[in-house]
């Protein structure tokens, strides 16, 4: 397999993983045009997200000049095999002999299992967006009337709130897993009818830039409530890029 179609493969599960909606073909030809969900907040994240696959970096005037997903597998292709280390012509070691062993090795403690936390199934809903005179809002269910999770931004407080539905006596904090960043926030009860946890955040908080990039999903965890997995849809980097 050449190493264009390695690379066209990698960056289709990405956006099969970021544009979840979309099902149709992910070719050379493929623009963003054919991709309903694929709008200007969304190629930020999804660039991100190819740089870190790959191990590669584009300008944004190479972003600027690709056409197509072929363009930016062909640049992709040129990064990675300038990056290949040419093959050692320093001849192997003459093997060592092998030591007689007089006793059996004991074998080593088995590690626990460690559940990958990315690859969790996404918590049922959709993200919806709903404007404020103080900053945007971004609103997670599975309908209006049952949010599971908001983002919402106070851009007179230069902060950004993160309500999680549900509350429990002693909190200790909501952790926020994302791909490159973990962190446990201070939470207080919210204010309103319904129990709920809230954490805020300076709005210019590089945890939120990992929400916003993060491979398919970032965990939202407090104790004593189920965690719940959120993907990073547009909304979320609205709420973000509005309260800045």
């Amino acid at each position: 397999m050449s190493e264009q179609n390695v690379i066209l493969e990698k960056i289709t599960a990405i956006i099969r993983d970021l544009f979840d909606e979309y099902d149709g073909p992910v070719t050379m030809e493929t623009t963003a045009n054919d991709v309903a969900q694929w709008d200007s907040l969304s190629h930020v994240r999804l660039m991100v997200m190819i740089e870190m696959e790959l191990g590669v970096h584009f300008s944004t005037s190479e972003m600027q000049s690709f056409k197509n997903l072929g363009d930016l597998v062909n640049a992709a292709a040129k990064q990675v095999a300038a990056c290949v280390p040419a093959p050692d012509s320093t001849p192997a070691p003459a093997p060592a002999p092998t030591p007689v062993q007089t006793t059996p090795p004991a074998p080593p403690p088995q590690a626990p299992p460690v559940e990958n936390w990315i690859d969790q199934p996404r918590t049922p809903g959709d993200w919806s967006y709903r404007a404020d005179t103080n900053g945007g809002m971004a609103l997670y269910g599975e309908n209006a009337s049952e949010t599971r999770f908001s983002i919402r931004c106070d851009r007179s407080a230069n902060q950004i709130i993160l309500t999680r539905a549900g509350q429990v006596q002693g909190q200790s904090g909501m952790t926020i897993r994302t791909e490159t960043a973990d962190r446990t926030l201070a939470v207080r009860p919210g204010d309103g009818g319904q129990p709920t946890t809230v954490a805020t955040v300076s709005a210019r908080d590089p945890l939120l830039d990992a929400m916003a990039i993060t491979r398919g999903r970032f965990a939202v965890e407090v104790p004593g409530l189920s965690t719940i997995y959120l993907p990073p849809w547009a909304e979320v980097s609205h709420v973000i890029e509005e309260c800045r």
